[in-house]
């Protein structure tokens, strides 16, 4: 067990704008041996677990998060200007590409529903994005992402014989190359 001094020592190291300096020194220190590099090694699969946990932590905080935000706007629909077609596409799209990863709402509340029509009936009103449109295509492709899961939205909710235009540049980044 650590002193209080030693504790007192690596809060201090650590607080200083080098703390990485520190850290890559103390190791290269203690694992000057056979033994003590493998009691580093033995440490790594530790340290990636709680990284794992912390993750993991904060992808359920921003489930809940979005899971709030979506019973927000259904039941306090006032709250948002209707007249902001950009803003609120921008927002569905993203928010929706994350919450509704199979682009239908199989197994959503009442609220997540409505969240995912909003989104679809301001596809089919096609004014801020149209989907028969290689531009807004392009769109998708090189500053939006998600490309494949857009089309799969239009295909469950709007047109199922829908097919993208034949001229959208495929070389672009899509949802897939980011993940």
């Amino acid at each position: 067990m650590l002193s209080m001094e030693q504790y007192k020592i690596i809060d201090e190291q650590l607080a200083k704008e080098n703390a990485s300096e520190f850290i890559k020194m103390l190791l290269v220190k203690y694992g000057n041996t056979v033994e003590t590099i493998g009691e580093l090694l033995d440490y790594i699969p530790k340290l990636a677990q709680k990284q794992l946990e912390i993750k993991q932590k904060r992808i359920n905080q921003y489930s809940w998060g979005m899971d709030l935000m979506i019973g927000d706007r259904y039941t306090h629909p006032g709250k948002y200007k209707k007249s902001d077609i950009h803003n609120r596409f921008v927002m569905l799209l993203y928010t929706c590409k994350a919450h509704f990863v199979s682009g239908n709402t199989e197994h959503s509340s009442v609220s997540g529903k409505a969240f995912l029509d909003e989104f679809v009936e301001i596809l089919k009103e096609k004014k801020e994005f149209d989907y028969t449109n290689e531009e807004d295509w392009e769109w998708i492709y090189t500053t939006a992402g998600g490309a494949d899961w857009l089309e799969s939205v239009i295909k469950q909710n709007i047109d199922s014989e829908f097919v993208k235009p034949k001229n959208t540049k495929v070389t672009c980044r899509s949802y897939k190359d980011i993940w």
